[in-house]
């Protein structure tokens, strides 16, 4: 009789460790979309390649939330989406980079756009993350998207990579 107890309390431990744990099998596609963002952005990336790979990676992102369960994964999840988003920040500020190339604002329209790119990227990312260096009216996008890179990179991918580790 005292043998089953025994039994039934570390069947109880196993199941309430394992409710716990994140599964790492349902991450490994999405966490291999980040790492080849991380290491082509790294090596140096163009920009179509960059959007194949974003691509990839918002793919993976709706795989993988089809399949998380537990408050864990759920968190996990959510960082990988914040990467997402990083990243696709980076290439919207990359995709007025080609629009303008280091451009100065002349125009109305661009004067409208350039103040809600230089709102929406200050307050996202505070200027000591995001210097969106300026000269007069004028935008220096590779040192922004760098920047960006860099955040995803520092903010969220070493998170990411360290609850995979465990």
């Amino acid at each position: 009789m005292k043998h089953i107890r025994w039994l039934n309390v570390l069947f109880i431990i196993i199941v309430l460790i394992s409710c716990h744990k994140i599964d790492q099998k349902k991450f490994e596609n999405l966490h291999h979309a980040i790492k080849q963002i991380e290491g082509s952005v790294m090596a140096g990336v163009n920009y179509m390649k960059f959007g194949e790979l974003l691509q990839n990676l918002a793919t993976e992102l709706l795989i993988t939330k089809d399949k998380v369960k537990t408050k864990e994964e759920r968190d996990l999840l959510e960082l990988y989406d914040k990467v997402y988003d990083t990243y696709k920040d980076s290439y919207t500020l990359w995709n007025k980079k080609i629009d303008w190339n280091r451009v100065s604002i002349d125009s109305e329209r661009d004067k409208t756009e350039y103040e809600y790119l230089e709102h929406f990227f200050i307050k996202k990312y505070n200027l000591d993350v995001l210097d969106v260096y300026k000269v007069g009216k004028v935008i220096y996008f590779d040192s922004a998207i760098q920047k960006i890179w860099n955040y995803a990179s520092t903010q969220y991918i070493g998170k990411i990579d360290s609850q995979m580790k465990q």
